[in-house]
């Protein structure tokens, strides 16, 4: 699979997909890591931009799914590099790419690399209730080693304080989420911009399962900054825990690569 691959849409090839446990022996286990990070366009706490430290983290995570975000592609900022190429390349993992909005000669929005085969992508951007930058979501599915489809939406939301453009977005996941067929497991994860006992964290907490409660109950989990980690702002929400499919690991990685740290999420799929 190559990293460039052609945008398909989503809702039909989520409708064909086989069900979840339809070619797959009940005695079959896998266990799928997905890491989350948001990589500050690879720029680290000592304000260089240094990816191949960023792919260091990565690999060193042992990830099969990486959600990116605050990804630059060809980028003044970035002195014309294309991030994302560079980290499939220094990885050896296909990429997925959203983008939400053109910036500084290129581009900038969210990401995916896996080494899972992707069965089909989209992109969509919110709609947003008032100027400032567009967000999106970057919707993926991905075929596991034993032929399971699981379903993976990365994001990153309104940074404002107050949290009406973040529960907007709420809405338009729920809206998008019918797409998916209902014996096919989903997680939404990202850099949501609340805490937990925020609006936003409530009202998505309420509709979904936080995986890192779901396994480490009220252990912090903080992902920013990374230098004096204080706050859980990262987040990997279960939408569809279909029979079979749980979180059975979480950690937060300690790096300085960027001003987060990456959360890993272990899924057992059985």
């Amino acid at each position: 699979m190559t990293g460039s691959l052609t945008t398909l849409l989503y809702s039909t090839v989520a409708a064909a997909m086989v069900f979840f446990h339809a070619t797959v022996p009940a005695a079959a286990e896998e266990k799928i890591a997905v890491l989350s990070y948001n990589i500050h366009h690879g720029r680290g706490m000592d304000d260089r931009i240094d990816l191949p430290r960023i792919a260091d983290v990565i690999l060193k995570s042992g990830a099969d799914v990486v959600a990116l975000q605050e990804v630059d592609r060809s980028t003044e900022r970035n002195n014309g590099v294309d991030t994302l190429y560079e980290l499939s390349r220094l990885t050896g993992m296909a990429y997925l790419f959203g983008g939400n909005l053109k910036y500084q000669g290129g581009d900038y929005g969210n990401a995916f690399l896996t080494r899972l085969p992707v069965t089909g992508f989209s992109n969509h951007h919110y709609r947003m209730l008032r100027e400032g930058e567009q967000r999106g979501v970057l919707r993926a599915s991905f075929r596991t080693p034993a032929g399971r489809i699981l379903h993976l939406w990365n994001t990153h939301l309104d940074y404002r304080g107050d949290p009406e453009e973040r529960l907007f977005c709420l809405e338009q996941l729920d809206e998008l989420i019918t797409e998916v067929p209902e014996l096919q497991p989903l997680v939404i994860m990202g850099d949501f911009n609340t805490l937990p006992g925020r609006p936003t964290y409530k009202e998505a907490a309420n509709r979904w399962k936080d995986a890192w409660v779901a396994v480490r109950g009220r252990d912090d989990g903080f992902t920013f900054s990374s230098v004096k980690p204080e706050r859980r702002i990262d987040f990997h929400f279960i939408v569809r825990e279909v029979e079979g499919f749980s979180a059975t690991g979480a950690d937060v990685l300690e790096t300085t690569a960027s001003d987060h740290l990456p959360l890993r999420i272990v899924y057992t799929i059985n």
